[in-house]
C-alpha cells in the first residue's frame, strides 16, 4: 500500500493451491500503490528475469484454476535464453473448470534483443481466460509477442482479449491454436509488424 521507493524483484510460480469459483487467488495493488496508466517508479513494480516454470521463465506463472491479477507493473528482464514471459497461464490450468482474469496491468520489456520467443502475456490453457485493459510494450524482436495464445489445442478453451493496448511489439495479439474459441475486441495495436492473427475467431470479434 502507498508509494513504493524500491522495486520488487522476486518472481513467482503459483502452484499447488486449491481454488474454485468462490475462492479465487487475487494478486493486486491498492489504489494508492497503483500506476495511473503509464509506468510509474513511485508505484508498485515487479522487475525480474522470471522464475523457472519448467518449460518457460515467467515473472508470474499461473498454475491455479481460479485467479485474478489486477493493477500490477511488470518488467521482464530477459536474460535466460528462450521463452520468457511477463505473465503466463500454464498448460496445466484446467480447460473445463477455470477462470483466469488478467486486468489493468502494465507489462513491458527493455531487453527484447537478448532472447527469442518472449511474451508479454501468454495463454497456454484455461476454460475462460479474460485479458482486458492491459498495456503491453517493448516485445519487438521478430520472435516476440505482445499477447499470445500458444499451448493446449482444446475446444473447451474460451479466450478473451478486450480493451488492451499493445505497442512496439513485433506480433501484437496472436493466436496459434485452432480449436480454442478466441474473442478479440476493442484492442489497439501500434508499431507491430503483424498486428492481429488468429487461427480461429469467435463470433463478435472486432479486434
Amino acid at each position: 500500500d502507498g508509494m513504493w521507493n524500491f522495486t520488487d524483484t522476486i518472481p513467482f510460480i503459483i502452484n499447488n493451491w486449491v481454488t474454485g469459483p468462490n475462492n479465487y487467488i487475487k494478486i493486486y495493488t491498492t489504489q494508492t500503490a497503483r500506476h495511473n496508466g503509464k509506468w510509474n517508479n513511485s508505484a508498485y513494480r515487479l522487475e525480474s528475469q522470471g522464475a523457472d516454470g519448467g518449460i518457460y521463465y515467467a515473472v508470474i506463472g499461473i498454475n491455479a484454476n481460479y485467479l485474478k491479477i489486477d493493477g500490477l507493473q511488470i518488467q521482464l528482464d530477459i536474460c535466460c535464453g528462450n521463452t520468457s514471459q511477463g505473465i503466463t497461464v500454464s498448460n496445466s490450468v484446467s480447460t473445463t473448470n477455470s477462470e483466469i482474469i488478467i486486468s489493468n496491468n502494465i507489462i513491458r520489456t527493455l531487453s527484447a534483443s537478448l532472447g527469442d520467443y518472449n511474451y508479454g502475456i501468454r495463454m497456454m490453457s484455461g476454460h475462460a481466460v479474460k485479458v482486458f485493459n492491459n498495456i503491453v510494450y517493448g516485445f519487438n524482436k521478430n520472435t516476440d509477442f505482445g499477447i499470445a495464445i500458444f499451448g493446449n489445442n482444446d475446444n473447451n478453451m474460451n479466450l478473451y482479449a478486450y480493451n488492451n493496448t499493445v505497442v512496439n511489439s513485433y506480433n501484437g495479439i496472436f493466436n496459434n491454436a485452432f480449436l480454442p474459441i478466441v474473442y478479440f475486441k476493442n484492442n489497439i495495436v501500434q508499431g507491430a509488424t503483424l498486428a492481429y492473427y488468429s487461427s480461429n475467431w469467435g463470433n463478435g470479434t472486432g479486434y
